[in-house]
């Protein structure tokens, strides 16, 4: 498997790349996906407040499931830790403290065991590459299921995007078709822990 930063560009990042020739050159070809991506997933909040298809109770479940998402980005699979930053002060928290929850900790619907089930099959997954994790977070913002929805077509229009946006990007990323769907599965599959996580 060939990462991003083994793809070489001869001529320094300089490639035109359009229908004609968007194989002609992986690197500049990928970092154009990503930057196009990247630009368009920074405007996502501000698109979802203005589609009007979210009232507000829907819209604070959703934020509750993209904070358990992304703190994926801040933890430490080895050592079993979020690194949180606050007032410019690094703090470690490490999962076991979910085990002093008043829930049976033991239990496999504790929030501890699903915290950690979460946790370690987006380990297996995510590959520490964020633009899975934005890629997911849009996912979840455009859940057509919620009630209470404006216009469900609309909000399930842009969920396909996303979805077909992430089976797009791990085919290139993995450049095997079977390891890609079985990356893309077991993403989505873990949707299902943040669901119960977020309940």
């Amino acid at each position: 498997m060939v990462t991003q930063d083994q793809l070489k560009c001869y001529l320094g990042g300089n490639c035109v790349i359009d229908v004609d020739n968007r194989t002609n050159c992986k690197k500049c070809r990928l970092n154009k996906c990503l930057a196009v991506e990247g630009n368009r997933l920074s405007e996502l909040m501000d698109a979802m407040n203005e589609l009007k298809v979210y009232n507000k109770t829907n819209h604070s479940i959703k934020i509750t499931k993209v904070v358990i998402l992304r703190m994926v980005l801040d933890f430490n699979f080895d050592g079993n830790y979020w690194t949180v930053i606050s007032n410019n002060k690094s703090y470690l928290v490490k999962l076991d403290l979910l085990k002093d929850d008043p829930i049976n900790s033991d239990a496999d619907d504790s929030p501890y065991c699903l915290h950690k089930i979460f946790l370690q099959n987006m380990g297996l997954d995510w590959d520490s590459d964020s633009l899975i994790i934005d890629l997911l977070t849009a996912i979840i913002h455009f859940n057509p299921n919620r009630p209470k929805l404006i216009n469900r077509k609309l909000v399930e229009c842009h969920q396909n995007i996303y979805i077909h946006l992430l089976q797009r990007y791990l085919q290139m990323k993995c450049r095997s078709e079977l390891l890609s769907d079985v990356k893309y599965k077991r993403l989505m599959d873990n949707l299902f822990y943040l669901n119960i996580l977020n309940h």
